[in-house]
């Protein structure tokens, strides 16, 4: 199970996200966690991400669950990978975008400015990327 924390000025850490909140709650007083320490991404720009996941699947009606329209999402952003099944069809599935898998902050950028640019142009046509970044909340 992978949970990500941040660490707060007293020097406790917290869940950085919901998903960590509901699974560390299942967790009984007392018990012990051993973990993997790995730094992640520029934390603002993986927030940033997640706000852009959520507030773009509110804005669509195709897709039913957010953790499908995720992988949409990094299809379209091109970190994504082909894969041929025996019937010789090719599909496509999205990559991790975990820390380990893509570490690079240039290569997470260039995925998130592709998926935008995809969203606007197939869900959102009359909106720049000014106005979208005005309902994302980040300026």
């Amino acid at each position: 199970m992978q949970i990500n924390l941040i660490k707060c000025h007293d020097g406790a850490y917290r869940p950085a996200d919901e998903d960590t909140q509901r699974r560390l709650q299942t967790v009984k007083v007392g018990s012990w966690i051993i973990a993997n320490y790995t730094p992640n991404r520029n934390w603002l720009n993986h927030r940033r991400w997640f706000a852009f996941r959520d507030v773009t699947f509110d804005m669509q009606d195709q897709y039913e669950d957010k953790e499908v329209w995720r992988g949409v999402l990094q299809i379209y952003g091109g970190h994504c990978k082909t894969v041929v099944d025996r019937k010789g069809d090719t599909n496509i599935w999205p990559e991790s975008i975990s820390y380990e898998v893509m570490d690079d902050e240039i290569k997470f950028n260039e995925m998130f400015d592709r998926s935008l640019n995809c969203f606007l142009k197939y869900y959102a046509p009359s909106m720049s990327e000014e106005q979208f970044f005005k309902v994302l909340e980040f300026d």
